[in-house]
């Protein structure tokens, strides 16, 4: 629910005018550890980010990706299914810190195409993307490589 509610945001603040991108429309409402288990989009982490190596990659048919937002050293798991299965995504730092919903929380969903995001976690080190498809039973890790 919360992927569209964003947009539909969005929609509603340039149909009124109040739509602007200003410097401070990119200031982060987090830094640290305090961005753990938040949503990278709602935070404003997501400034600048981009794929870290070795993703995106195909699994189970959809693109698996980690991402990457420099502003706050924050990573997330982006996952777009191929198919209806049911998935669990979450990003995982080498502490052994994660998230998915929330804080030690994986995310849960289904629907082919869709675009699905985790929450985030600050790690200024290397993490991994995973998904699970919990309908066949499968399970992926994308490690970051640099």
């Amino acid at each position: 629910m919360r992927r569209v509610g964003l947009g539909l945001a969005a929609v509603v603040a340039a149909a009124s005018g109040m739509l602007a991108v200003t410097p401070s429309a990119y200031a982060a409402t987090c830094s640290g550890d305090d961005c753990n288990g938040g949503d990278p989009y709602k935070t404003g982490c997501d400034h600048n980010n981009y794929n870290a190596a070795p993703t995106p990659v195909t699994v189970f048919g959809g693109k698996l990706e980690l991402r990457w937002g420099p502003d706050r050293s924050t990573n997330w798991t982006q996952f777009t299914p191929a198919n209806g299965d049911l998935y669990e995504i979450s990003v995982w730092r080498e502490d052994n810190v994660w998230a998915g919903d929330g804080l030690y929380k994986g995310y849960r969903f289904s629907g082919a195409g869709i675009v699905h995001w985790s929450d985030q976690i600050y790690s200024p080190w290397p993490a991994a993307a995973c998904v699970n498809d919990l309908t066949t039973y499968q399970h992926y890790c994308a490690e970051q490589t640099s």
